[in-house]
């Protein structure tokens, strides 16, 4: 048991750090998705109007 321990909470730590990564990079991915869409739509909505 002490000694499947570390391997134990060497494995928790590295599912915790790819979800805290996958978490972060969703959130970017997010960002940068809502950031880039919004004034595109806008542009091609102006383009419309003319």
């Amino acid at each position: 048991m002490p000694q499947l321990s570390p391997i134990h909470w060497l494995y928790s730590l590295i599912f915790l750090w790819v979800i805290m990564l996958n978490l972060i990079t969703n959130m970017w991915w997010m960002n940068y998705v809502v950031y880039f869409s919004f004034p595109y739509h806008y542009v091609k909505r102006l383009m419309n109007k003319w």
